[in-house]
């Protein structure tokens, strides 16, 4: 698969953060990429009216143990699941991102972007 450099250092930088080798970073980025595109449609939906909030938590409750099953949970712990549909769904706590000088892309917060789009 041709990947853009954006996404190649992405990669570089996921294996960093989460001390696994590249190959499993470069299969990880897709599952990351797939939560990231159901859980902005969940909050879309729900920002909209349809569907409600019982619906809505139970679907978070599922994501964060997806999430927790695929990346160490030092670093799943400092995730955040934003609920805001104009932004990037699945992130890395700013504060936790600063302090340790984390290099991935992030947001105009500061936030850490687990699966940005590089389209």
């Amino acid at each position: 698969m041709r990947r853009s450099r954006g996404e190649k250092r992405h990669i570089e930088n996921l294996a960093n953060l989460l001390g696994i080798k590249l190959d499993s970073a470069e299969v990880l980025l897709p599952q990351l990429e797939h939560i990231e595109r159901i859980g902005h449609k969940l909050a879309e939906a729900y920002c909209n009216g349809e569907i409600d909030s019982e619906y809505y938590y139970s679907k978070m409750s599922i994501i964060k143990d997806q999430i927790a099953a695929r990346i160490p949970h030092k670093i799943a712990r400092e995730v955040l699941l934003n609920g805001d549909p104009r932004g990037y769904f699945l992130k890395l706590n700013d504060e936790y991102v600063r302090k340790n000088k984390i290099a991935i892309e992030t947001d105009w917060g500061g936030y850490g972007i687990l699966a940005p789009n590089f389209y």
